[in-house]
């Protein structure tokens, strides 16, 4: 599967890296599950945590809260070294 060689061959090459980057994946399909179980494969292929968001936990009905949450999120995992997972992604992004 091409896309998944494709993120292997970045991972491959951030271990190798000074300066490390993020890798942004949009997954599609029918069963978020399976979405899930890819994203749980990579993590253990990488070595790396995979952390499912509930979008409960993002999303702010206050002025500016989704985006501190988000920032609060995507700085923690960095930090971390975790793979972040957001089910219904195309809602909050």
């Amino acid at each position: 599967m091409k896309p998944l060689n494709d993120i292997r061959a970045w991972q491959a090459q951030q271990q190798q890296s000074e300066k490390k980057a993020g890798y942004f994946v949009l997954f599609h399909g029918p069963s978020v599950r399976d979405m899930f179980a890819t994203a749980q494969l990579l993590g253990k292929e990488f070595g790396k945590e995979v952390h499912e968001v509930p979008l409960s936990k993002v999303i702010s009905k206050y002025i500016g809260e989704t985006e501190k949450n988000l920032a609060a999120l995507f700085k923690k995992a960095e930090r971390e070294d975790h793979i972040l997972f957001f089910d219904e992604a195309d809602v909050l992004f």
